[in-house]
């Protein structure tokens, strides 16, 4: 059987990270760690900390950030090749679109590129849901539940960029 052999260390530091005012359910909770900052999103908010002592930098709601009303399912990453946070999410009006945003530098309080598009797939339009992004140092690749014409999840699909 697996056994602990050692026990792991006590964090260095904590802080609060954000009280959720519980106005989406369910909260979707999602960051990431930079060189200097800590990065949580939230269906309802993106919040920068300090990575040292906690201090907010900036918050912003999640619609606001990708100046797009009723945004969810936030998910986030720190790309260590370019030194840059990636950020993706989905609009939940009629016209479901994919969001994705990429911080200009590695300091997430800085300007960013933001990018959308309707996902549709060779059967037609389709209704997208909990996207999560991974990378390598050349292709950026978005995956997400495929709803078509019901509630009931059927596939995965994915969309690369080069």
């Amino acid at each position: 059987t697996p056994s602990v052999e050692t026990t792991s260390p006590p964090p260095l530091q904590s802080f609060l990270g954000h009280i959720d005012p519980i106005n989406f359910i369910p909260p979707d909770c999602h960051g990431a760690v930079g060189l200097n900052e800590v990065v949580t999103a939230t269906n309802e908010f993106i919040i920068v900390h300090a990575k040292n002592g906690g201090a907010v930098l900036g918050k912003v709601t999640f619609s606001n950030f990708f100046n797009n009303p009723n945004m969810s399912d936030p998910y986030m990453q720190f790309d260590p090749y370019l030194k840059r946070y990636w950020v993706s999410g989905i609009s939940t009006t009629t016209t479901n679109k994919l969001f994705i945003a990429v911080s200009q530098t590695s300091d997430p309080s800085g300007n960013w590129n933001r990018y959308s598009f309707t996902p549709t797939s060779p059967d037609g339009a389709l209704l997208l849901d909990h996207t999560y992004l991974v990378f390598d140092n050349k292709l950026l690749v978005i995956s997400g539940r495929k709803f078509p014409g019901g509630p009931r999840f059927t596939v995965t699909i994915l969309f690369i960029f080069n």
